[in-house]
């Protein structure tokens, strides 16, 4: 699969969610800690959530390390929840996971 055809998978699944302005996601209603409030209280934040949801379920779709990949997920996770209520640490984690998910697409599919 090309590096075109993938981004724009990204693209068009970020776009279903589009509907349910400003939300993460995860259930803001449930927030578990002062990072998801963060997220859900930011646009921004929430926007990048949603995508990185997205493509985090399409590298599982195609790929064939999904547990390896699923525990990536689980350590960045712990990585983000260590932001706390920082916009810009948050912001960081959210562009180095999603960047490392695309590149893992670019590389394997």
């Amino acid at each position: 699969m090309n590096k075109v055809i993938i981004l724009s998978l990204i693209a068009a699944s970020g776009l279903m969610l589009l509907p349910t302005t400003q939300a993460a996601s995860f259930n803001c209603n449930k927030a578990g800690n002062a990072t998801e409030e963060t997220i859900c209280a930011n646009a921004r934040l929430s926007k990048a959530d949603v995508k990185l949801a997205n493509t985090y379920e399409i590298v599982m779709r195609l790929s064939d390390q999904s547990p390896y990949i699923r525990g990536e997920q689980l350590q960045w996770l712990r990585n983000r929840n260590q932001c706390g209520s920082r916009v810009a640490c948050i912001s960081e984690e959210y562009q180095y996971r999603q960047q490392s998910l695309e590149d893992y697409l670019q590389a394997n599919h």
